[in-house]
């Protein structure tokens, strides 16, 4: 029998990977904002307390509070302006490693996933026997896995219907399918595989974030689907 918790367990925690990337760049576009902030914090705070002016107990306890806070993120080193290395953009470095490890990450839990809904498969003895041993011959190939997959079940799982909204407000669907999945799993291949080589600085950092949200919004959709079929074969 499969169990329902198993697609809520997968779609929690990729969901908890888009947290991390949501958040990480929302700090990194707010960068400079932070910069000057702590800056100034830094200053009012060693002011304030230098100062004879009448110091509230609420404007004392925020200083107490947030000064040890304010001070290990100084420690970092995050603000220094000054770059010996000419490392360039902390906050555009930010957003782009943050775009590839998420998306790497994003890739091996939906194969994982794929790849252990696939096991279940293959020991309910539900499929036809050529199309068992075919599935087997594909474990930890992952293209061939997932070809084997569009052709041996009844409907193919990698086929999706979603709204898109054009610039002028106008909604339409478009059919998302085997292709854009593939194009999905190269991509990251080349993260993986070409990291030395990738040309992400040269992007413009606001088409890299576009894709990764369309992206794992598909992988999910696609993760989705093979789980019900999955789980309609075996529990019937």
């Amino acid at each position: 029998m499969i169990n329902n918790s198993l697609f809520e367990k997968y779609a929690i925690q990729s969901t908890k990977v888009d947290r991390f990337f949501n958040l990480t760049n929302a700090y990194a576009m707010n960068h400079e904002n932070f910069k000057l902030f702590f800056k100034r914090y830094r200053d009012l705070y060693i002011h304030f307390y230098n100062s004879n002016i009448e110091k509230p107990d609420i404007i004392t306890d925020f200083f107490s509070s947030t000064y040890f806070l304010v001070e290990m993120i100084l420690a970092t080193n995050l603000y220094n302006d000054n770059d010996p290395c000419n490392l360039g953009s902390i906050s555009n470095d930010i957003q782009i490693y943050s775009y590839i490890v998420c998306y790497c990450y994003q890739w091996n839990l939906f194969e994982c996933f794929v790849s252990n809904l696939l096991n279940d498969l293959i020991r309910s003895n539900k499929l036809k026997i050529q199309d068992t041993k075919k599935l087997i011959s594909c474990k930890y190939k992952t293209k061939k896995m997932l070809d084997a997959l569009k052709i041996i079940l009844k409907e193919n799982p990698f086929e999706h219907i979603l709204p898109f909204i054009h610039p002028n407000g106008k909604t339409k669907f478009q059919s998302i399918g085997f292709t854009e999945l593939d194009t999905i799993r190269k991509k990251r291949n080349k993260y993986v595989h070409s990291i030395l080589n990738n040309n992400l600085d040269d992007l413009k950092i606001s088409d890299i974030q576009k894709t990764y949200t369309n992206d794992m919004w598909l992988l999910r959709c696609f993760a989705n689907n093979f789980f019900l079929m999955v789980k309609n074969i075996i529990n019937n």
